[in-house]
């Protein structure tokens, strides 16, 4: 419960192999991950001691890792910045995230190749049927070509937004997608 970084650093130190104070610092920022979604430890308390380390760490790599890791896991905290993005939809009108401001957005990632990506489109069918006037239902294709977006949309009828990455590899990263299919409620 303490904040200090400073202590549990300290006390970090006492470990015979952790004598090196850079190498010291990394296991602290290791740690304080490994434990962000740990039972019984407080986010609040492990973003603070992040802050602390991005401020104060001794070695610079040390504070831009700290800094790396913080910005990693709140990105997508109630309140933090949504990455931005500027995409066409199947009717060529832009799609922004200011766009979809004053209602919950449900954001998927999908493949058309992805077997699972398939099945959870026929359930957001369901749901966008059920939520639509409360929520608006984005659905963001990393398909290779538009044409193989074009050709699936031509045989399911997808009655809610459906948007091309349009080669737009940054916009995976800033969003962190690793497989798909992925969902963030903003």
């Amino acid at each position: 419960e303490n904040k200090d970084y400073g202590i549990i650093l300290q006390s970090l130190q006492n470990v015979d192999f952790l004598q090196d104070q850079k190498l010291c610092e990394l296991v602290l920022v290791k740690s304080l991950k490994d434990l962000y979604n740990s039972p019984g430890y407080t986010r609040e308390n492990i973003i603070t001691f992040l802050e602390g380390l991005c401020k104060s760490a001794k070695y610079r790599e040390n504070r831009a890792i700290a800094c790396n890791l913080l910005r990693s896991l709140t990105r997508f905290n109630s309140g933090s910045a949504v990455p931005d993005f500027e995409l066409e939809d199947m009717n060529g009108k832009i799609i922004t995230v200011d766009s979809l401001k004053g209602k919950y957005t449900y954001l998927m990632f999908f493949r058309s190749n992805n077997p699972a990506s398939l099945a959870e489109m026929e359930l957001i069918r369901q749901l966008h049927k059920d939520y639509k006037n409360k929520i608006n239902f984005i659905s963001i294709s990393a398909d290779p070509d538009k044409y193989t977006l074009l050709r699936l949309q031509s045989m399911k009828n997808y009655g809610w937004t459906i948007l091309h990455f349009d080669q737009n590899f940054e916009l995976l990263k800033e969003y962190n997608i690793k497989a798909f299919p992925f969902f963030i409620l903003l």
